[in-house]
């Protein structure tokens, strides 16, 4: 309470009058946690998203993420081209009540019906197998590498960025995807480095600005 404690908000210093103890964030944290100072840097870092590793170890996360990142750009546009292509399934998206901005402001594509169309094109790209099994959009199996999405349109889930971390697939009726035993109509990319579910909101790269400027919003 303010009776016991003040803090000196320039010095970032705190000061106990009851118990007479005073210092910097890292002792508030070790008194209050009764941690010692490596506990309290580690609970400060988690809180603040500062990664504490090993550099070495932290530069080869971050140049898979890298990789990964540019994986799911390169699979957006394939995935796009392709749709373009496919005026049977543009028209089931006008069906669908979709229009033309629509599918191109939110870069809906099409996965084809194939088992390693996406996966070489990747490896043409120069991706390591390793890093397309990373990404989620590649799976191995015993025949090798094989593509996750076939005969799917396409939906990328972005970051608050707006980099694509992920994607949803819908079935499209009448291919042999849609034909196979078993198959859910949807299917969505696993937990990757890049992407977290709890921490991905569907849309919000595209609506941040308005609701920065309106101070609201109805979430469905």
């Amino acid at each position: 309470s303010s009776d016991v404690c003040s803090s000196d908000l320039d010095k970032q210093m705190f000061y106990c009058f009851g118990c007479k103890k005073g210092g910097d964030i890292f002792s508030f944290v070790q008194e209050i946690e009764h941690l010692d100072f490596k506990e309290a840097l580690a609970l400060l870092a988690e809180k603040a998203g500062v990664d504490l590793r090993h550099s070495k170890e932290l530069s080869l996360e971050m140049r898979q993420k890298k990789s990964v990142l540019q994986i799911h750009e390169y699979a957006a546009r394939f995935y796009q081209l392709l749709l373009s292509n496919q005026p049977n399934v543009i028209q089931y998206l006008e069906k669908r009540g979709l229009i033309s901005t629509t599918i191109k402001t939110w870069r809906i594509g099409y996965a084809p019906d194939g088992f390693q169309q996406l996966v070489n094109v990747l490896r043409k790209k120069g991706f390591s197998d390793e890093d397309l099994v990373a990404s989620g959009l590649a799976i191995r199996g015993e025949r090798g590498l094989y593509d996750r999405f076939r005969g799917r349109i396409m939906f990328p889930i972005t970051d608050n960025q707006g980099n694509i971390i992920a994607f949803t697939g819908r079935v499209v009726p009448g291919t042999a995807e849609a034909s196979r035993e078993g198959v859910g109509k949807y299917i969505n990319s696993p937990e990757t480095i890049v992407y977290h579910k709890s921490s991905a909101l569907f849309g919000f790269s595209y609506a941040k600005k308005q609701l920065a400027e309106k101070k609201s919003v109805i979430l469905v």
